[in-house]
């Protein structure tokens, strides 16, 4: 959850900036924090990885348990990068006014297609947990890619508050 506190700095950066009429501030500050979030995150990312049955094994030595942690953190960690980039972008957004489309998009994604994903991966797949955070991972994608369109589109640069 490193992205949020990146967020909070992004929302923060990019409405200062629009306020005393610098979008290219405020694009480059939007860009730079997102960099070192996404830097952070990826190491981050790297470590669940490499490290899933040691840290998994800090609170359980039951083997199926240890199995099914080692799976799910590595769902984890490969959603690391996607939700840090979506977090921090939408920081931006909601710091230029941009919150509408922020808010469609999370509508979208976390009340329909992430559990749309889940119950089609566990129900007609019969893929169980692992499915399901599949389903999570795949929101995360999906979700950093429209968010990330929405920033590059630049209207947010244009927005009225």
């Amino acid at each position: 959850m490193n992205g949020r506190a990146f967020a909070v700095s992004a929302t923060s950066l990019v409405g200062q900036s629009l306020g005393k009429k610098r979008p290219d501030m405020a694009q480059a500050y939007s860009r730079y924090t997102r960099r070192i979030g996404m830097t952070i995150s990826i190491l981050m990312g790297i470590s669940f990885w490499l490290f899933r049955r040691p840290l998994i094994s800090m609170y359980t030595d039951d083997a199926s348990v240890l199995y099914l942690g080692e799976q799910i953190l590595a769902f984890v960690a490969i959603s690391q990068p996607f939700q840090s980039s979506q977090f921090i972008l939408s920081g931006a957004l909601r710091g230029a006014g941009d919150t509408r489309a922020i808010a469609v998009i999370i509508f979208f994604t976390v009340l329909l297609l992430r559990p749309g994903l889940a119950m089609l991966a566990i129900y007609v797949l019969g893929w169980g947990l692992q499915g399901a955070w599949l389903g999570f991972v795949v929101d995360q994608m999906i979700r950093s890619l429209l968010v990330l369109l929405r920033f590059n589109s630049g209207k947010w640069k244009r927005i009225k508050v």
